[in-house]
């Protein structure tokens, strides 16, 4: 088995759920980074100076739904 560099520092792990097409990541304690793994946008091309890193009030229920399916003892924050 291989090693990580030293001085990486933490490794993040990111959980990817295919069945929900999203992937999930925490980002310290509080908070949870999640996207989209839609097959119809893998090669959209993103422009890095008017990209939109909100959250799409749309989705949002969507995917929380999918986090708390997946893990059990996720709480969604209030703005969720």
């Amino acid at each position: 088995m291989g090693q990580f560099p030293l001085g990486l520092g933490a490794v993040r792990r990111e959980f990817s759920n295919f069945q929900h097409q999203f992937y999930s990541r925490p980002e310290g304690r509080a908070l949870t980074l999640v996207g989209t793994l839609n097959p119809t946008e893998i090669n959209d091309r993103i422009d890095p100076n008017r990209y939109d890193d909100g959250v799409n009030a749309e989705q949002a229920p969507d995917v929380v739904a999918a986090l708390r399916d997946r893990f059990l003892n996720f709480e969604a924050g209030p703005d969720a």
